[in-house]
Parts: C-alpha cells; structure tokens; sequence
C-alpha cells in the first residue's frame, strides 16, 4: 500500500474520530456522565485501537474510594480524570493493568483476583490456566457481552448472584424502554435517556432513573 493512500485513510479515520468526539462532548448529564474516545497504548499488527468509552462517575468515585489503595500507586485519587485513569492502567507492564481494567469493568473481587493471579502463573509456567466463565446478557450480546473469568469447576457465589441480579433489572427496564424510543419514526435515544433520567422538577441524573 502506497504511502498516498495510507495517508488519505488515516484522514478519513482520524475525521470518524472527531465527530465521534464532538458527538460525545454533547454527551452529558451534569457532571455525572463523561464520553470520550480512548486509544489503547499498544500497537498490534501496525494498528493503533480505540474505542469509545462512558463513565458514570460517581459510580467511578465509589470504586476509586473503595479500592483506593489498589489505585494509589498510579497517583490516582477520586478525583482523577477518567482518561488520566484508563491510560494510567492500560500502559502498566506489570499485572497491576489486568487488575486495574477488572475493576473498571466492575467485576467482582474474586474475578479480578482470579485474573491476576492466573496472568502471572501463565507467565511464570507457560501453561494456559484453564477457567470457566460468567456472562451476563446485554443489547448486543445475551452471552459473553459482559464476562469475566472465574477457575475452572466455580460455582457461583452470592456476590456473583447479586451482580447478575443488579444488572438484569436494569437490562430489562432499559430494553422495554428501547423498544418504545429506538426505531423507525420514534423519538430516538436522546429523549429515552432524557425521559428516564429526568424528573417531574426536571432534574436530571441517572440516579433518578426508575428501574421496573
């Protein structure tokens, strides 16, 4: 591929990128909602990844609080910015980085410890650490959409059973809600957000959301 063309791609990427971030910079709820696009730092096969990323932060403050001697040693307090944060754990070389993207994802303690520790004995043995896994059902996918690793023959634990529990009142408000606001001719995904997050006084917050 000649260098012409490779420039004229990277243009048309790097335009994507600009309107999916000037998209995002509409993208709020006060000061509880942060979007962005994020890149990751390394390269594989010559490409350079990126991925679109939200953020409830106050939920992003609890977790930070809670598991703030973990993060402490990226300088990372509460009030971090999102980015400082990803980028801080994606570019660790150590296993700290698997840690760190575990409890962004919001798994359970057991699984992020399972994870880690699983990582460093592949590296220290070459032997793959056989494991089973937990998935909870999402709009893109009902398996393996949200996932995590648990050791092999796990059966599943109370925290485990809460998350899941948690998470398919929310999938299954949100679904009802999408089939009434996403489609052909209805009102489209900022109202549905507006509608749920807003209340009679029209203050705004996800935490005003009601979850049938």
């Amino acid at each position: 591929m000649n260098q012409a063309k490779l420039a004229v791609e990277r243009k048309q990427t790097l335009d994507k990128i600009n309107e999916t971030r000037r998209i995002f910079e509409r993208w709020r709820c006060g000061d509880e909602i942060f979007a962005d696009v994020y890149h990751f730092d390394r390269v594989f096969d010559g490409k350079r990844f990126l991925e679109a990323v939200v953020f409830s932060r106050p939920r992003l403050r609890q977790m930070l609080n809670e598991k703030s001697d973990f993060f402490s040693r990226w300088g990372i307090t509460t009030n971090s910015h999102p980015l400082e944060i990803l980028y801080a754990v994606d570019r660790d070389e150590t296993g700290a980085r698997f840690g760190g993207y575990g409890y962004l994802f919001g798994y359970p303690d057991t699984a992020v410890q399972f994870f880690v520790e699983a990582a460093g004995r592949e590296e220290f043995t070459g032997k793959f650490v056989e494991r089973d896994f937990l998935s909870i059902p999402t709009v893109a996918s009902e398996k393996n959409g949200f996932v995590y690793a648990v050791p092999k023959g796990y059966a599943e634990q109370e925290v485990d059973k809460n998350l899941r529990a948690r998470a398919e009142r929310i999938y299954t408000s949100y679904k009802k809600r999408r089939a009434e606001y996403i489609g052909e001719g209805k009102k489209g995904a900022s109202a549905m957000l507006r509608d749920w997050f807003c209340d009679s006084k029209s203050v705004c917050s996800p935490s005003s959301a009601k979850i049938d």
